[in-house]
């Protein structure tokens, strides 16, 4: 599974800014601010309760991740950027609910607390199978990652509708 978020705004900052050991002044320019992350999971799962209706897989998975914060003045005149590329374990649970043998419901969490990286991504999606191997789902998902370390202070959210079709073997 790989996920890829970019961001990039512009904000008018009023304030100095120190940032990497560059100094960043609003008073003539406005700061524009760029973030990027690339992420991508491997997971593993296995069916703790499998009945008709309800089933319930736990497992675990390693995260790779890498991101970009950057601040740049106006005319380009100063430009600071901080990399971050972290490989991870994470925890991860399904909870589903089957309405019929073609229509389900669908909660998944992927998740790890350290003391200076964190992750939460949860999700509930309503799953329709086309046949014995494909899979089409749409939902919502909430994805939050907080980074705490001497270079790095971050912390993203975000609220994502979502749409998949899915192989599976």
């Amino acid at each position: 599974m790989k996920a890829e978020y970019n961001l990039y705004e512009h904000k008018c900052l009023w304030d100095f800014k120190c940032f990497t050991d560059d100094n960043l002044s609003a008073a003539d320019s406005v700061i524009q601010s760029g973030w990027g992350l690339h992420d991508i999971r491997i997971r593993w799962s296995n069916a703790v309760l499998s009945s008709p209706s309800w089933g319930i897989n736990l497992g675990a998975g390693l995260l790779f991740q890498h991101l970009t914060v950057e601040l740049e003045t106006d005319g380009g005149s100063v430009k600071a950027s901080v990399k971050d590329v972290v490989l991870l374990p994470f925890a991860h649970a399904i909870i589903n609910y089957n309405f019929s043998n073609k229509l389900s419901l669908i909660i998944g969490d992927d998740g790890i607390v350290l003391p200076e990286e964190w992750m939460m991504d949860t999700g509930i999606y309503l799953n329709y199978r086309l046949d014995q191997n494909w899979d089409i789902n749409v939902g919502y998902q909430f994805y939050s990652r907080g980074i705490n370390t001497a270079d790095l202070i971050n912390e993203v959210k975000y609220d994502i509708p979502h749409f998949a079709v899915a192989y599976s073997w």
